[in-house]
């Protein structure tokens, strides 16, 4: 097995396990809303253990959002790395065809969407910083109205 073929591989194993995480943690947190959404008892907005779940279901909403955000701009850089590999292999057969005009629309197109690659790389980590953040959040906010709840409703 060559070195290349080993690194394709790795790099496929790695690849999958990302999307697979993604996906994992977008769905327990959209789970955690429905389940919160279906034990909440609906109160007037105060300063109150419900109305600090409340707040914490929102933000756990947000980092679902987030979360498939993060999943379609992860499917758009991939469908941008093919359109980009496909430029670099058109480009390169019209070159040694002779077919320089193809081979430079193929050069520009290639440029134009690496750049919207790099952006979606950016907006990728964006998401993935703002996803966990969410999460982070809403799962602190939901167990400090627990706690708050075991004391508050004790008076």
């Amino acid at each position: 097995m060559a070195e290349a073929e080993r690194s394709l591989i790795a790099h496929k194993y790695w690849q999958q396990a990302d999307e697979r995480f993604d996906y994992f943690i977008t769905g327990v947190t959209g789970a955690m809303c429905a389940y919160l959404v279906q034990t909440m008892t609906i109160n007037p907005i105060s300063f109150s253990p419900n109305s600090l779940e409340l707040a914490g279901l929102a933000v756990l909403l947000i980092s679902t959002y987030l979360g498939i955000k993060r999943i379609e701009t992860a499917i758009g850089l991939h469908r941008s790395n093919f359109q980009m590999l496909h430029d670099q292999e058109v480009a390169a057969v019209a070159r040694k065809d002779g077919l320089l005009d193809v081979a430079k629309y193929h050069d520009n197109h290639y440029k134009s969407v690496k750049d919207a690659a790099d952006g979606r790389v950016i907006w990728l980590n964006r998401f993935t910083v703002w996803r966990n953040g969410a999460l982070v959040c809403g799962v602190l906010l939901i167990v400090a109205a627990k706690v708050w709840a075991a004391y508050y409703f004790q008076t």
